[in-house]
């Protein structure tokens, strides 16, 4: 990866499995659609004349999230941790700015669902 005008960074330190768990579990407590799903939305939200909603996540990284779904445990790396990590925080800032009214086809939804959680998975 190379960085334009800006000095390398130093690797980030290795996380710890009590890090690692920690991170699954945040993670895990949002996550509530697949991997398939996940993809699916991806899809329609990028379709031709499909409004992309803007979210604080590269979109290379919200299409490793399904991708993440897909490994066991063991295989998840550090870097995969922390991508979890970010997802489960912007889920969380997301969740707390729920804006009013009806929800169903809203681009806030849309972008919770990009990274995992339909916040109306309850109601189906």
């Amino acid at each position: 990866m190379s960085l334009s005008h800006e000095e390398a960074r130093p690797p980030e330190p290795s996380l710890s499995p009590r890090a690692r768990a920690a991170i699954q579990r945040a993670y895990g407590s949002f996550v509530n659609l697949t991997a398939d799903e996940m993809e699916r939305v991806w899809k329609q939200a990028h379709a031709p004349l499909a409004p992309v909603p803007a979210l604080p996540m590269v979109s290379d990284s919200l299409c490793q999230l399904a991708t993440l779904q897909r490994k066991r445990t063991g295989e998840l790396t550090d870097e995969d941790h922390r991508l979890m990590g970010r997802a489960a925080t912007v889920i969380r800032d997301l969740l707390d700015a729920r804006p009013p009214g009806d929800v169903e086809h809203s681009a806030w939804r849309t972008r919770l669902m990009l990274l995992g959680h339909d916040p109306l998975r309850h109601r189906f």
